[in-house]
């Protein structure tokens, strides 16, 4: 079986960094690696590698497009980062489409408005 590796950064609450090895086949479910490069994403957001964490969270929507949660990150990156507006509202609104019923749906459509009156 042919195994793939990767290195997750990790914060410890005293805030220093480790890298911890993560394991996963290549026959594993998209879900699966889906899941892992969400859990990548959130570690390089946490340590404020944003560049790290938009690539990680791009590879976990090719394995579940229709992940929500991912297009929100996504979105909150693009507009932390001031680097690509369009992107970021394309993610938020993607968001919206895919979880009508999100319980911070009127933060989302106000972080769209943001973004848009910042160009």
């Amino acid at each position: 079986m042919l195994m793939v590796s990767i290195l997750v950064v990790s914060l410890s609450f005293a805030g220093c960094a480790r890298v911890l090895p993560k394991r996963i086949s290549v026959q594993e479910s998209a879900a699966e690696k889906g899941a892992l490069y969400e859990e990548l994403g959130t570690a390089y957001t946490k340590a404020g590698l944003y560049d790290e964490a938009i690539e990680a969270y791009k590879n976990s929507l090719v394995c579940d497009p229709n992940n929500a949660d991912i297009h929100y990150y996504l979105g909150l990156l693009y507009q932390k980062s001031n680097k690509d507006v369009e992107k970021a509202v394309f993610h938020f609104k993607r968001y919206l489409y895919l979880k009508p019923d999100a319980k911070n749906r009127e933060d989302v459509r106000y972080l769209i408005e943001m973004v848009l009156n910042k160009r």
